[in-house]
């Protein structure tokens, strides 16, 4: 299991775009990353707070806040952890919506 404190985020892009700005913060022992998009003003300082984005290697979901992430991970880990010989698969499922008649 990890926590808030478990995760030691490094800073591994960071770029400036004409309308933001947008950095990439990852954890490559958990696989687990963290991207933040702040927008700009024309002078170039940054306007409002950014927009913050959480995802775990090989994994489809988003998350957008670092509790949503953590639980995630603990949930699809833990038993991977329990029994390293298998592994936990999400598979999306899309199917056509019934119509009520």
């Amino acid at each position: 299991m990890i926590t808030s404190s478990s995760i030691k985020w490094r800073l591994k892009e960071n770029w400036s775009w004409v309308d933001h700005y947008h950095s990439i913060y990852r954890d490559d022992d958990l696989m687990i990353q963290c991207e933040k998009i702040t927008d700009r003003d024309d002078d170039g300082s940054p306007k409002g707070k950014p927009n913050t984005s959480f995802f775990i290697d090989n994994d489809e979901r988003e998350f957008l806040t670092e509790e949503a992430l953590i639980d995630a991970y603990n949930e699809k880990f833990k038993f991977e952890g329990e029994n390293p010989e298998y592994e936990i698969k999400y598979i999306k499922v899309i199917q056509k919506r019934k119509t009520q008649d």
